[in-house]
């Protein structure tokens, strides 16, 4: 049982600065043999703890165990072992200026890098931050969110023999005590943020002031498309098709790519919602730690009054609510909702409540479509950074249309064709608006790197050394720049 957890602040942050850039000094030296061996040891521990781990998430955040045992701790163990291998088989590059002079590009940790970590997916969204910063030879301090501090701090438990000391620190405490400390520091080489915008925007503003790089991941509500071919036939294909609409209320909508607002055509509309109600009323409701729990609980009461107060405003704005919320007090701070109201507009379709509710609109054909769902992104606060389109795949005309028309005018989103959900490690991401920043995640190493540059003359062995050049993401990129003599 855990009650309380440390309540960091400034001269906490200091303390694991000052243990980051000590270890940073023989870290950053260490082969990439050795750093992926470390990294594949987290994985084995992890793994061999799975169950320990995916309760003690539960617990912290609420979700159903159902899920944090087969996706979450999983997907956790996926990223060390992938940013093990990643590491490994970085080459760096060469390339020749004439037939004398070559440049080398070597890949080199950028230095200690700031995480801040949110409460959705807390040991999920700290091991993409943490592997890849380890495998470029970083050293960081971690800050999670203070509704979800525990369980990396029982993994930092299990790993303490692996990790050499100062590798990875972790600050608990509030944001503005323990986040903007960290987040504003001079000390740090590097920002990595998720969470809302809001408190996005405000990280950049500290970041900002010492010319510190940020990557964030701000998240949106993800709209879901569904066109008319769908229910050409009442087949597998439908059924995926509102499995995929009823995908809202994984994690109890607490995902940053959470498709809570679908578009549908209004060919289908009646038909297809009749179906995505029956499917969400058959959601199991319950303790977070029941086997047969299918949706858990709300990270925190401020959470669950937020998610409450968007199904006051979808009712004021006109929204027709077709599934009734069902409140579950699971004890207290841990209660939930379900909410799906259709035919609406205005905030409850375009704000991200980060929680148990779905907005439906109805739409004439895919033109509007882009339109409207263009015009929503910048009215938006908070827009998807992925859109799905659901189409029935022998419709090759409206399928080419979809892609070409939808994909077009909203290239710099990820655009999911006929599948619901993908989470592979190896996937790409990319963001939309206030969320493009995410596309620096497409290469998480290099993201703690930047570039300087040494030259040499092997005639004489004279070596001068140059300044940083550029800036990357999480670690640095040297540049060796060899003169060959005669």
């Amino acid at each position: 049982m855990f009650t309380q957890a440390a309540r960091g602040t400034k001269e906490d942050v200091e303390k694991a600065l000052d243990a980051a850039h000590k270890a940073f000094a023989t870290w950053s030296k260490s082969s990439a043999q050795e750093r992926a061996r470390v990294l594949l040891a987290i994985a084995d521990v992890m793994e061999k703890n799975l169950e320990l781990l995916a309760r003690v998430e539960t617990v912290d955040n609420g979700k159903a165990i159902r899920e944090t045992r087969a996706a979450d701790l999983p997907l956790s163990v996926d990223h060390f072992r992938y940013f093990a291998g990643v590491i490994r088989a970085d080459e760096s590059t060469i390339s020749e200026h004439d037939e004398t002079t070559i440049s080398i590009n070597l890949q080199e940790p950028i230095g200690v890098v700031g995480q801040i970590i949110p409460w959705n997916f807390p040991l999920l969204m700290a091991s993409w931050k943490i592997a890849p910063a380890l495998a470029a030879g970083c050293t960081v301090v971690v800050k999670p969110a203070e509704q979800t501090p525990t369980s990396i701090m029982v993994l930092m438990d299990l790993i303490k023999d692996i990790v050499p000391p100062g590798v990875i620190n972790v600050v608990t405490g509030f944001g503005i005590e323990a986040g903007k400390p960290l987040a504003s520091s001079p000390r740090v080489a590097k920002v990595a943020f998720t969470g809302e915008t809001t408190t996005g925007r405000l990280i950049m503003q500290y970041a900002s002031e010492n010319l510190v790089p940020v990557t964030m991941e701000l998240g949106g509500k993800s709209p879901n498309i569904f066109m008319p071919s769908i229910a050409d036939a009442d087949d597998d294909f439908f059924d995926k098709c509102v499995e995929g609409a009823v995908m809202f209320a994984l994690n109890q909508g607490e995902v940053c790519t959470c498709p809570s607002r679908i578009l549908v055509h209004e060919k289908v509309y009646d038909k297809f919602m009749e179906r995505v109600v029956k499917r969400t009323l058959a959601i199991k409701v319950g303790h977070p730690l029941a086997e047969d729990t299918m949706m858990g609980a709300q990270a925190s009461n401020d959470q669950y009054e937020k998610i409450l107060s968007y199904m006051k405003i979808g009712k004021e704005e006109g929204a027709e609510v077709a599934v009734v919320e069902r409140v579950v007090g699971i004890h207290e701070g841990h209660p939930d909702g379900v909410l799906v109201a259709h035919r609406c507009d205005g905030r409850h379709l375009r704000d991200k409540a980060e929680g148990g509710d779905l907005a439906v609109a109805l739409v004439g054909d895919v033109q509007r479509v882009v339109v409207e769902g263009r015009q929503r992104a910048h009215d938006a606060a908070h827009d998807g950074h992925r859109v799905g389109v659901a189409t029935e795949p022998a419709v090759e005309e409206l399928q080419l249309l979809v892609h070409h028309r939808v994909a077009h005018d909203r290239a710099d989103e990820m655009l999911l064709l006929g599948c619901v959900r993908q989470f592979a490690v190896e996937q790409q991401v990319a963001g939309l608006e206030v969320v493009r920043l995410l596309g620096e995640l497409l290469d998480r190493v290099a993201a703690v790197q930047q570039l300087a540059l040494v030259a040499v003359d092997v005639g004489d062995l004279a070596l001068a050394g140059g300044g940083a050049a550029e800036a990357g993401v999480v670690g640095e990129h040297a540049q060796l720049v060899i003169q060959l003599a005669d």
